[in-house]
């Protein structure tokens, strides 16, 4: 969306009733644009994306609401026009988080949050949510873009990497894609896994190369990589052994990444 504008979304359900909710907002964005997914990306994307396209015509959103007014509340705060009311200008930090709740949001009651917005925004809001008692893992976010330089550790996530493990070394990374195994040497610190294959010729999915779009994920089948930062993985994909090729170097004498793993 752009950066004049930003939504406050406030979903209240009962279990049970949040597929409905969403599945409706989801069908607004179908009818309204088409969107490309992209290898299947989880559900929670589904909401910032049917969010965006709804907000083209404002009064499909607002007549959802008007439907759904015990259960779902939007709230407008804009950053370049003058507003009557303080609460809805300016742009959203902890300041105007604090002056949203608890009077218009009740933490408490909140399962999940989803924040979609500039990378500065999503990480002071997140660390507030976490101080006023939300769980890190039911803070979920996608961010437009990355500053240059990040703050110290802000997405920074290891792969089977312990900190200060030494980085001097020659990997021979396979790829795999579309069925096809791809083989190349990389240096521990020379250019990412998708970089180094991009030159060698393979054609791997990428768009953003910042770790934050998710279209270079894939599968880590053998070895130790390290990502510089990671937008985009949760916790649960890590685990998995799931790894953003953007951002990976190998650490190990070899390396298998399986692209067609999902």
């Amino acid at each position: 969306m752009p950066p004049a504008l930003a939504d406050v979304l406030y979903v209240q359900a009962d279990p049970g009733e949040v597929d409905e909710v969403t599945d409706r907002l989801w069908a607004i964005a179908v009818e309204e644009t088409t969107f490309n997914l992209g290898n299947g990306r989880s559900y929670r994307r589904k909401i910032g994306e049917a969010l965006h396209a709804a907000r083209e015509p404002l009064h499909v959103l607002e007549a959802l609401k008007n439907r759904y007014v015990h259960r779902l509340a939007v709230h407008h705060v804009l950053s370049r026009e003058q507003m009557d009311i303080p609460l809805n200008q300016g742009r959203i930090d902890i300041e105007k988080c604090a002056e949203f709740c608890p009077g218009l949001i009740h933490l408490p009651s909140v399962d999940e949050v989803f924040l979609c917005g500039p990378q500065e925004m999503i990480f002071t809001v997140s660390e507030w949510l976490q101080q006023q008692g939300v769980a890190k893992k039911n803070i979920h976010f996608e961010l437009f873009h990355t500053l240059e330089n990040p703050p110290a550790g802000a997405g920074k996530s290891r792969t089977a990497v312990q900190a200060g493990a030494g980085t001097k070394g020659v990997s021979e990374v396979t790829v795999r894609l579309d069925g096809i195994s791809h083989v190349f040497r990389l240096p521990y610190d020379g250019e990412s896994v998708l970089n180094a294959a991009l030159m060698e010729g393979v054609d791997l999915p990428y768009a953003c190369k910042g770790g934050v779009c998710c279209t270079c994920r894939a599968k880590l089948l053998e070895g130790d990589v390290e990502m510089d930062v990671n937008y985009a993985l949760e916790a649960d994909e890590l685990a998995a052994g799931f790894i953003l090729a953007c951002q990976s170097h190998p650490r190990t004498e070899k390396v298998v990444i399986d692209f067609d793993s999902r």
